[in-house]
């Protein structure tokens, strides 16, 4: 099962464009349809830019009375939508012949309308339904004003019954459309939906977190802390997920936030997402480094055809970081408790060579497992270490908040750890920095922390890794040069401590049952939206043609 499916999904909702845009867009359709009526054209255009002006009144005011989490531009983008609808609706019905109903056309728009208010709005359905009809209602004088006049005053009368017919009925559809997503797969999924909807829209994780912790389940765990001088190396057994700022996804912010800090992935997987950010600040509260001492050991390293191991040993403690060679994404926590066997092990997915749709195998979690096996039987002499560590706070296209640098010296050997604070690394760029570092005579393992700040929240940032873009590139090199690598002569005490926690997490079921959901529900709710949509104008043209 993808369990990527959740961001993949969410990051597929569309943008909005900027309202110059939706203006520039709203003229040139009045232009564009204006034309189509010939000698009429300047009847069409002052039509419509008088709906779309009370368009965009109407959903300012009502807005407010079901609290449309809109701002100016996605009133302007909605108000778009519905006066292009009314045009598509106006060149049908005057092109049947029968121009005087085109002051049935906004009417054609309240199932779209009540379906589009309810998913972006915070109201209970019943006001929204009423919000809806008497939007619709109130469009009605205004559009009259401008349509064609009715043969006699029976015909006004009997259109505008017609209106108010076809409105209901519209209305009474979008209702059925959303009875039809009120469904159990272990979530609602019309509550999922409108608080994914929400969360685009305000960026507010509390609607998703909501939904979330109704259906997660409690997971024991850990969270540890290596600390080496005044550098506190942080790393806990759940995801820093799903995306955004919300559940997990805060983890790794208010991690790097502390000060001289980094933050390794643990064998984890999206099911061991942290539901919410209450949750998060419990698993903050956890955090501590002085439990005992510790004396370093030499590190050294272990390697197959696909994976690499750095290993950094302790006297009691062996911290070792898996990079791929080729792809690693989120190594299960199987990994993990094949380590624990072995003693006090932290194993760290270095998440650093990124292969789109990528996900590991179970053949490559046994080849990791008996890395660490053959890791566990290696035994090196006590060294002493010096250190230094730099950290610098970048906004760039992949990199979310920051890049670190720990270098350590062995009595002469220097290895460095390098965080690039985003969601995995490009292979390429990541062999550049290590190259980069050689010449510098530092082993370097160059790891991203799984931060998921920027995905999942515009289709544009989508999933991609730090180096994709030229901006990751300069911010880590400009960053780099300026690093005095001779300069590691800081001595400090080494301190570590494993604490056990306990965390409400999503749960794998979560996405199983998403998935089961998209691939039962989705290709149905858009063929079902479409067809209400078809059935609404299919009414009217039939009312049109049985009464007129």
């Amino acid at each position: 099962m993808d369990q990527s499916v959740f961001e993949r999904v969410y990051s597929k909702v569309f943008t909005i464009p900027k309202k110059r845009i939706s203006v520039t867009l709203g003229i040139i359709t009045i232009v564009f349809a204006s034309l189509q009526y010939g000698l009429a054209r300047e009847f069409f255009a002052r039509r419509y830019i008088a709906l779309g002006l009370i368009l965009i009144i109407l959903i300012l005011i009502l807005g407010r009375t079901i609290k449309l989490a809109f701002n100016g531009r996605r009133t302007f983008f909605l108000a778009l939508l519905i006066l292009i609808s009314i045009e598509i609706f106006d060149f049908i019905a005057f092109h049947f012949g029968t121009p005087y109903l085109i002051s049935l056309t906004p009417a054609l728009i309240s199932s779209f309308l009540t379906i589009i208010l309810y998913f972006l709005s915070e109201a209970n359905e019943d006001r929204v339904y009423a919000v809806s009809l008497i939007m619709i209602l109130l469009i009605y004088p205004f559009n009259y004003r401008y349509s064609f006049d009715a043969p006699s005053r029976l015909d006004f009368y009997i259109l505008t019954l017609t209106y108010i017919f076809i409105a209901s009925v519209g209305v009474f559809l979008g209702y059925l459309y959303i009875r039809f997503l009120d469904r159990d797969f272990g979530f609602n999924l019309k509550d999922l939906l409108r608080s994914f909807t929400l969360f685009w829209l305000t960026s507010n994780p509390a609607y998703v977190e909501k939904e979330l912790d109704g259906t997660g389940m409690i997971k024991e765990g850990w969270i540890r802390c290596l600390s080496i001088g005044n550098v506190k190396i942080i790393s806990d057994s759940f995801h820093p997920g799903p995306f955004g700022n919300v559940g997990g996804a805060k983890l790794v912010k208010r991690i790097l936030d502390m000060g001289n800090t980094m933050y390794l992935h643990s064998a984890s997987t999206h099911g061991e997402n942290i539901v919410s950010g209450e949750e998060a600040e419990k698993l903050m509260d956890s955090i501590t480094c002085n439990c005992k001492e510790l004396r370093a050991m030499k590190p050294y390293e272990v390697e197959s055809k696909k994976f690499k191991i750095t290993v950094f040993p302790f006297d009691n403690f062996r911290l070792m970081i898996v990079s791929g060679k080729n792809a690693i994404d989120d190594i299960p926590p199987e990994v993990q408790e094949f380590a624990d066997k072995f003693g006090d092990i932290l194993v760290c997915d270095a998440h650093n060579s990124y292969k789109k749709g990528y996900d590991v195998t179970p053949d490559e979690v046994e080849e990791i497992k008996s890395l660490i096996e053959k890791a566990t039987g290696i035994e090196t002499e006590e060294s002493t270490v010096m250190y230094s560590f730099s950290k610098r706070k970048v906004d760039t296209t992949n990199i979310c908040r920051y890049l670190a640098l720990l270098i350590l010296d062995y009595e002469g050997e220097k290895y460095a750890v390098f965080m690039i604070d985003s969601n995995n690394i490009e292979k390429t760029f990541r062999l550049r920095v290590e190259r980069f570092l050689e010449d510098k005579k530092v082993k370097a393992i160059v790891i991203s922390p799984d931060d998921h700040a920027k995905t999942g929240i515009l289709p544009k940032l989508g999933y991609e890794p730090a180096g994709a873009d030229k901006s990751d590139v300069r911010a880590v090199f400009d960053f780099l040069k300026e690093i005095d690598f001779k300069n590691v002569k800081e001595k400090g005490k080494i301190s570590y401590c494993k604490k056990d926690v306990k965390a409400k997490v999503i749960g794998s079921a979560f996405f199983e049952n998403l998935e089961r959901a998209v691939i039962q529900m989705g290709g149905k709710a858009m063929f079902l939206f479409f067809l209400i949509i078809f059935l609404q104008l299919t009414i009217a043209v039939i009312l049109g043609t049985l009464l007129f």
